[in-house]
């Protein structure tokens, strides 16, 4: 039901890292696509191609090696929660 849609983003510093979660109220991920998207597999989807999915992830790790990183989880109680993981370094003025 799109007029109970609803998409939170959160953000949070842990040490040296900067954890963003996205999370929304939708259908969700079948478990086999979250293990395939946890993996690296993008595709397999259904009528998704995980383009978007699979562009970040490549992002991701282009700028931030092995520091970067995203995974899936199932919402509770439903929707899809996207965790990213990247370094936080302070700049000095």
């Amino acid at each position: 039901d799109k007029e109970n849609a609803t998409l939170n983003l959160y953000m949070e510093k842990n040490r040296d890292t900067l954890e963003i979660r996205i999370e929304d109220n939708g259908h969700g991920m079948d478990d086999e696509l979250i293990k395939n998207v946890n993996r690296g597999i993008y595709e397999g989807g259904g009528s998704k191609s995980g383009i978007g999915m699979k562009n970040a992830a490549t992002r991701l790790k282009m700028y931030y090696g092995k520091e970067g990183n995203l995974r899936v989880e199932k919402g509770e109680p439903e929707g899809t929660r996207i965790i990213i993981n990247i370094p936080f370094k302070m700049k000095s003025v």
